[in-house]
């Protein structure tokens, strides 16, 4: 699948479909698509609006373009034999980890708290990026 049939597979052909396959050159190439969508608007945008003010434009792209990109991603899960509710699993384990940093903020720990949450989130997105490549 080249770059073109991706997108117009993933935008066009199933945009909220989260039922079937995806290929990893249909993953990978709506993969690419977004990164560049991401900093084509972060440039084009950034003499209108400054990094901490509100973005229109950036945020109707990201909404346009979020079913897409939870379906292809939940594809891409049910092409490696895994359930789309993986991609749950930061969320839940963010949580978890959470609920452990609220109580170190309120043991005086808040440094170790941060850490802790952000190294949890970031392992667990390790794990699904592992997912994805097989």
């Amino acid at each position: 699948m080249t770059f073109v049939e991706s997108i117009n597979t993933v935008v066009f052909k199933k945009y909220a479909n989260f039922n079937g396959r995806a290929s990893r050159s249909e993953y990978w190439w709506y993969a690419l698509f977004m990164f560049l969508i991401q900093i084509l608007a972060m440039t084009l945008f950034s003499n209108l609006y400054s990094y901490q003010e509100y973005n229109p434009i950036k945020i109707i792209i990201s909404l346009a373009l979020f079913l897409p990109s939870l379906g292809v991603n939940i594809r891409r899960l049910h092409d490696t034999n895994k359930s789309g509710w993986w991609l749950l699993s930061p969320l839940a384990i963010g949580a978890i980890f959470g609920a452990l940093a609220y109580i170190l903020t309120l043991i005086g720990e808040e440094t170790s708290a941060i850490f802790l949450v952000a190294i949890s989130i970031g392992i667990t997105n390790l794990y699904l990026f592992y997912l994805m490549l097989k």
